[in-house]
């Protein structure tokens, strides 16, 4: 622990200090900034501004380490502490009636600042023991400074290529384009999309199914075993996407008008394919885990570096074809992204394989959910109809599921033993 203890305060070391170029630069252009979002940005705005991202990530990277270590309850503990600081402080300012942007970003800071503490005195307690340097010479288990310095750069490049691929960015591209309504209707896709990838396992549970699947590889350097969990983790996330993805084709265009107030329904097609094209992100992101897992980090930026030099062509798309074509660009890019890392991975020797016939049966047995759940929206008009059908799809998918089951007796062992009681039947 002590070796974990010193590359644990070393990271956060080195956050805190890269982040004071950072904050100097956004002082020196704070007026640009202000131009280019069209606001009147003062420097009490800026302080609490950097009060803000200080306090946010310094947490976060403190965080982080305390999950990555399997610490998840002072994590969590950090998290709630600043969730009810800040809505605690923004109700007083609401009830004052001293909301405004400098007092909502000062309350955004009291909260961060209140989990940054929960945090760091989590690591305090996990790192208690003597701090000892990993890069000892002579030390069998002595990591290589370079081996590090490596990984973080490529993790680094890797973040850095890929902000121009977040949805944020991606639809600050496509504004003159697609003009004020396909952006807002782009927009309310991409949040729903958003929304619902944030709680998906892959991802909602990411800090402990990372360090699971890279901690068993580094103990037995068995791959296959690496390969079934990154396989059962992608199967158990399409288990939950599928049937409401399957709901929102057929049937969800009446719970969605009740949602939006009767906006955006004529593009459902477009959340339906955005949703759909979680499948392969949250492959990737297993991906990424497998990567870091073989030491095969340099595969982090050529997922990243390809997607950005075919940007241009989706935006060509995006130009002729509008809100299809950007639908059609974006699939082909993370398909594409994932086709060229399995390849990677197996020309270097690490033979990635998917349980294609379960995957299969997840998909029939979500469809044939579905129609069961549309004949009932049929039988009801309106919104309840699409919440009956949502219902009766959910419940027939599991049905089918449990007769017809796409997760052998392995898998399901597998799953039971990460979950800690007996619960999967499916």
């Amino acid at each position: 622990m002590g070796k974990a203890a010193f590359l644990a305060w070393m990271f956060l070391l080195a956050r805190i200090v890269l982040l004071l170029p950072a904050f100097l630069f956004l002082y020196l252009f704070w007026n640009l900034v202000g131009a280019v979002l069209q606001a009147k940005l003062d420097q009490e705005i800026y302080w609490a501004s950097i009060a803000y991202i200080g306090a946010f990530l310094v947490g976060k990277q403190a965080a982080d380490t305390l999950q990555a270590v399997m610490s998840h309850r002072e994590a969590s503990f950090g998290y709630t502490v600043d969730a009810l600081v800040r809505l605690i402080a923004l109700g007083f300012l609401a009830f004052w009636q001293e909301l405004s942007l400098k007092t909502a970003i000062w309350a955004y800071a009291a909260g961060a600042s209140a989990g940054v503490v929960i945090c760091l005195s989590g690591m305090l307690r996990v790192f208690a023991s003597r701090i000892e340097s990993p890069f000892c010479a002579g030390d069998r288990d002595s990591l290589s400074l370079h081996g590090v310095w490596q990984y973080g750069w490529h993790a680094y490049l890797h973040n850095a290529v890929g902000i121009v691929l977040t949805p944020q960015a991606l639809r600050i591209f496509c504004a003159s384009l697609l003009g004020a309504a396909g952006v807002a209707a782009l927009g309310f896709a991409q949040s729903m999309s958003e929304f619902t990838k944030r709680y998906l396992p892959a991802i909602f549970l990411a800090s402990l199914i990372e360090p699971i699947l890279i901690g068993r590889y580094r103990e037995t350097k068995d791959f296959a075993m690496l390969n079934t969990l990154a396989s059962v983790v992608f199967k158990v996330n399409l288990f939950l996407l599928l049937p409401f993805v399957g709901w929102l084709a057929v049937s969800g265009d009446g719970a969605l008008a009740l949602v939006t107030g009767g906006k955006y329904v004529e593009q459902s097609w477009l959340l339906v394919g955005l949703l759909a094209l979680l499948a392969f992100d949250v492959h990737r992101a297993l991906l990424h885990m497998v990567i870091m897992a073989v030491d095969e980090t340099w595969l982090l930026v050529m997922s990243q570096l390809w997607p950005t030099i075919m940007l241009a062509g989706l935006l060509a798309l995006v130009h002729f074809q509008g809100l299809g074509g950007f639908l059609i660009g974006l699939a082909v890019i993370v398909g594409f992204v994932n086709c060229l890392l399995v390849r990677q991975l197996r020309q270097s020797g690490h033979d990635y394989r998917l349980d294609w016939p379960g995957i299969a049966k997840i998909a029939l047995n979500a469809a044939a959910g579905n129609i069961i759940g549309l004949l009932f929206s049929l039988a009801v008009d309106g919104w309840p109809g699409s919440v009956l059908a949502l219902v009766v799809a959910c419940l027939a998918f599991l049905g089918i599921s449990y007769w017809h089951k796409a997760f052998g007796l392995e898998e399901k062992n597998l799953i039971d033993k990460l979950l800690g009681r007996p619960l999967w039947v499916w």
